[in-house]
Order: C-alpha cells, then sequence, then structure tokens
C-alpha cells in the first residue's frame, strides 16, 4: 500500500535491533505504533491493518485515540516510550520529527 509523499515524510520509525539468530526475526516483530493527531489516527490504523502480519499495537493521545478507539499513550510519553523500548521490536511515530527524537533519545545506544 503505497503512501503519500507528505505522509511518508511524517513517519519516522525506529527499529531495535535484534540479535542475527532471534526467533522473533524469523517469526513476526511486535510492532508499537504512536499518533498524535486525528490525521495521525487513521494512519495509525491504516498501519497497523496492513501490518497484520506482524504482531501491532496502536497508541494515541488520549483525546484523539478515544474517538478513533485507539488506547492512549499513557501515563505519559517518557513511560510510554520506556515501557515500549522493553516491550517491543520497533516504535513507529506518525507525527513531527522532533516528538520521535526527543522521546527515543534516552534509550538509544550507539
Amino acid at each position: 500500500m503505497p503512501f503519500p509523499r507528505e505522509i511518508t515524510a511524517e513517519v519516522i520509525c525506529t527499529i531495535r535491533r535484534l540479535p542475527p539468530n532471534s526467533e522473533r526475526q524469523k517469526n513476526k516483530m511486535k510492532i508499537a505504533i504512536a499518533s498524535f493527531t486525528r490525521n495521525g489516527c487513521v494512519w495509525n490504523q491504516k498501519l497497523c491493518a496492513a501490518l497484520k502480519k506482524h504482531s501491532c499495537e496502536g497508541y494515541a493521545l488520549e483525546k484523539y485515540g478515544k474517538e478513533a478507539g485507539i488506547p492512549a499513550i499513557a501515563p505519559s510519553l517518557p513511560a510510554w516510550t520506556e515501557r515500549m523500548f522493553q516491550e517491543m521490536d520497533a516504535i513507529l511515530f506518525i507525527g513531527a520529527c522532533g516528538i520521535a527524537v526527543r522521546s527515543i533519545a534516552p534509550y538509544v545506544k550507539s
């Protein structure tokens, strides 16, 4: 499913490296998708549907997620990001690059 260029520019994907022989690499990835706007929630649902081969969970800001039936990013974005880094193989942010960078910065190692 191709995405419009303007949407593609807004989608930031961060994938944690897995060991080469990891069982997850052979099977499904656990992916968390975070969105921060009403339109982002629409794309969140589309991406979860497109990535059904994997274990995909969508999350959104409470005020927009409630309308779309998507679980809230809670209790806060930093706490949610820390939990997702521990539980998921990939985190995909639909929104401004700065949100993604500030959210993952404390957990990225070179």
